[in-house]
């Protein structure tokens, strides 16, 4: 029982400080602060689709443009600090359905660190129609695992909703 534990304290070291790293010091191999454009151009009153063009679901950078509201100085740190959340809760969420299907203890605390760790490290830190995806998909498959299928369908189809892409 010992080893357990200090597996698991050891586990949450690793994840907190290669999370810190992430957030403070972020690698990007990727155009990535196109999320954050499109969202301060939300946030200074432009609309998806009409003043400029998006070729993907609008949730994304809809999302994105409530961190200005918070903080502009030290929104960048801010931002990927939300993104982290938002992977521990995907992370969670991955461990919690494996739990109500009943899979073993190890794999499902195995399932959710190593999301985590795929999310953190081949994913950058950023704000990513992929990384809401994901969110969304695995918020939906614990509803759906949970027995509510109106909700997890809502929850599935709320990145890909059926909004007119095109100017008019």
């Amino acid at each position: 029982m010992k080893n357990r534990y200090a597996a698991i304290l050891i586990i949450s070291i690793i994840m907190i400080a290669s999370a810190s790293v992430s957030i403070l010091f972020g690698i990007e191999f990727t155009d990535t602060g196109f999320i954050e454009a499109l969202s301060y151009r939300i946030y200074n009153g432009q609309n998806i689709y009409t003043d400029f063009d998006y070729v993907r679901p609008p949730l994304t950078p809809w999302i994105w443009h409530f961190p200005f509201y918070v903080t502009r100085d030290t929104l960048e740190v801010f931002i990927r600090s939300l993104v982290v959340i938002e992977d521990a809760c995907t992370s969670y969420f991955v461990y919690r359905t494996l739990k109500i299907l009943n899979v073993d203890h190890e794999k499902q605390i195995l399932s959710g660190v190593l999301t985590f760790a795929f999310l953190l490290h081949w994913l950058p830190s950023v704000p990513w129609h992929t990384t809401d995806g994901l969110f969304f998909t695995s918020g939906s498959a614990l509803l759906f695992a949970s027995g509510r299928v109106y909700e997890a369908a809502a929850c599935a189809t709320l990145e890909r909703n059926p909004i007119k892409r095109h100017r008019p």
